[in-house]
């Protein structure tokens, strides 16, 4: 009995982990977009705002020089270095990143992303804050299928 209701502790926490991104990204929440940089540049680190749309339909990306906007059905995977290792990332991307970078970096792959490469690097503050934004848009591309 002790395993299910740790399961069920887990499952109940991992709701409230998606539901709190949700809450915070409908009201826009700041993120760091990866852009690459010129050959043997750094690449660019460019501030940004992620909004998840009020029918938890779609999202948008919004920089200072661009504005992305993408359904939750086009996502077609997102990857952590933890879990995909560092190969799932552009070598362009990744050479110019610490160690500790390294834990909050996410690709989020699109199936459409008019006018720009099928997937977008980000930087979020912290491992935690990766790993809802993980959880969060896994959640949300479920339930938009």
């Amino acid at each position: 009995a002790t395993g299910a209701a740790g399961g069920a502790k887990l499952e109940e926490s991992l709701l409230e982990r998606v539901k709190s991104f949700v809450r915070t990204a409908v009201q826009g929440t700041r993120i760091t977009l990866l852009r690459e940089g010129e050959a043997g540049e750094p690449p660019q680190r460019l501030p940004a705002t992620l909004q998840v749309g009020r029918d938890l339909q779609s999202a948008q990306i919004t920089g200072t020089d661009e504005k992305l906007s993408f359904s939750m059905l086009d996502i077609s995977e997102i990857f952590t270095v933890g879990a995909d290792g560092t190969e799932a990332f552009p070598d362009a991307i990744m050479a110019g990143l610490t160690e500790e970078e390294h834990g909050r970096l996410l690709r989020v792959c699109c199936q459409a992303l008019p006018g720009r490469a099928a997937s977008i690097c980000l930087l979020e503050a912290s491992p935690e804050s990766r790993q809802a934004f993980l959880y969060g848009m896994r959640a949300l591309h479920r339930q938009a299928i």
